[in-house]
């Protein structure tokens, strides 16, 4: 499955919306940034964070988050299909014709032990967390 994805939308793609005068207006509290002559506005739409400026719409975070309301289920086609749907209804572009910059794949063990058992084989990384998710549906 994959987890985190950042999508951008250049504004040349989508001529006929000005995105940093239509896009904080579809959002509650946007904050806004400047720097000299560069304006911006940035906000979250539910878990994902998006962030507009003259140039781009930016729209990163777990898409399997959004669609399912967790990250550790997964998420097939048609789910994706669907998340996509809802965010383009929401930010009022086409999200299917976004560049994908980033995406990030993962995967779940189901293991019959306590995870901290596995730890020592799976090796050390300085920046890997191992997460222990309680799922007693069975």
């Amino acid at each position: 499955m994959f987890d985190t994805i950042r999508l951008n939308i250049p504004q040349e793609s989508v001529p006929e919306i000005d995105l940093l005068s239509e896009i904080p207006t579809r959002f509650e509290s946007p904050t806004y940034g400047s720097n000299g002559d560069r304006e911006w506005y940035s906000g979250y739409h539910q878990n994902l964070k998006w962030s507009v400026n003259k140039r781009a719409l930016s729209i990163a975070g777990s898409l399997c988050k959004y669609h399912n309301g967790n990250n550790y289920e997964n998420i097939g086609p048609d789910g994706i299909s669907k998340a996509i749907t809802d965010l383009s209804k929401a930010f009022g572009v086409n999200i299917f014709e976004a560049n994908v910059s980033q995406m990030d794949f993962a995967i779940n063990f189901f293991v019959k032990n306590e995870p901290k058992h596995y730890f020592k084989y799976l090796g050390k990384y300085p920046y890997i967390q191992n997460r222990h998710i309680n799922n007693d549906s069975t």
